[in-house]
């Protein structure tokens, strides 16, 4: 399946939504001039709006023809110009656009970007694949939100609606086309999956850094040289738990040859077995503190 053939598809599932939406949008907004226009304040009121009224009526088929031929010419449109390397279409409105218009059609823009995001990254991506990776993302890609409001600001251009009706156009081509526009992208999608086309992303393997290495390794070592220090605390705790017991409890200094010479004077009535219940004594203490 070449690009051409692909393209044809999509424009296909593009203007059946987009044009069943654009129909829907402008019924409402015929009911919605008649029912101002019936309990307008004035005559002046009234008379304005079923002119409006009598505008969309009457040109609402030809619109509908306009933004269809645009829909068809808009890829060849963008392919040509994002092979142009010294510059990139941009899908701004027209500066003569009277002000409420353009910041209905921003509006437009941002609420079905946020809408469609998800479907709308993947259809960005498979559009470089097809086109080559030619440098298109969604301010100029065929078919993103933002090429749907270059096809109403040109459509609008060359008609007469007056801009209270192109603003309530455009108020109800959000709500309709938003509720559509997922489904419309995965139909979309679904002809570049049946072709081939998978969207172009590589996913990114972070690898540790060297400072986090070494510092990794510092903290090691750090925890290494803590647990000994600790181990090494610990072992002069039981052997001066051991001093402790086997000096007895006196305040001079004396060394373990003295004690000895002192129990060896030891008085006749003292009990033979007082040495072994020193020594019981301490080794019940070295079990306690262990």
């Amino acid at each position: 399946m070449n690009k051409q053939q692909i393209l044809n598809e999509c424009i296909v599932i593009f203007d059946k939504y987009l044009q069943v939406s654009l129909k829907e949008s402008m019924n409402l907004t015929l009911k919605t001039l008649f029912s101002k226009a019936e309990v307008a304040s004035s005559n002046q009121e009234e008379q304005e709006l079923f002119n409006q009224y009598r505008q969309l009526k009457h040109g609402a088929k030809d619109f509908s023809t306009q933004l269809r031929q645009k829909i068809k010419a808009m890829p060849e449109f963008i392919s040509a110009e994002v092979n142009k390397s010294d510059s990139k279409m941009s899908l701004s409105l027209v500066e003569d656009e009277e002000l409420s218009i353009s910041l209905a059609l921003t509006q437009l823009d941002s609420t079905l970007e946020v809408m469609s995001h998800a479907e709308l990254y993947t259809l960005e991506k498979r559009m470089n694949v097809l086109f080559g990776n030619e440098k298109i993302d969604k301010t100029n890609m065929p078919f993103s939100p933002a090429s749907i409001v270059w096809l109403f600001s040109h459509a609008f251009k060359s008609n007469d609606f007056d801009v209270q009706v192109k603003t309530l156009m455009v108020e109800y081509i959000i709500k309709e086309f938003g509720n559509q526009i997922n489904e419309a992208y995965h139909e979309i999608n679904a002809i570049f999956i049946a072709a081939g086309i998978l969207p172009n992303i590589q996913p990114e393997v972070v690898k540790p850094k060297k400072s986090d290495v070494a510092v990794d390794a510092t903290d090691q070592d750090s925890q290494h040289a803590k647990t000994e220090e600790t181990d090494q605390s610990h072992s002069e705790g039981e052997a001066g738990n051991q001093q402790n017991t086997s000096v007895p409890n006196n305040r001079g200094s004396r060394s373990p040859a003295q004690a000895a010479n002192t129990g060896s004077g030891a008085p006749h009535n003292q009990s033979p077995h007082s040495s072994t219940a020193v020594e019981d004594n301490t080794g019940y203490q070295q079990r306690q503190f262990d």
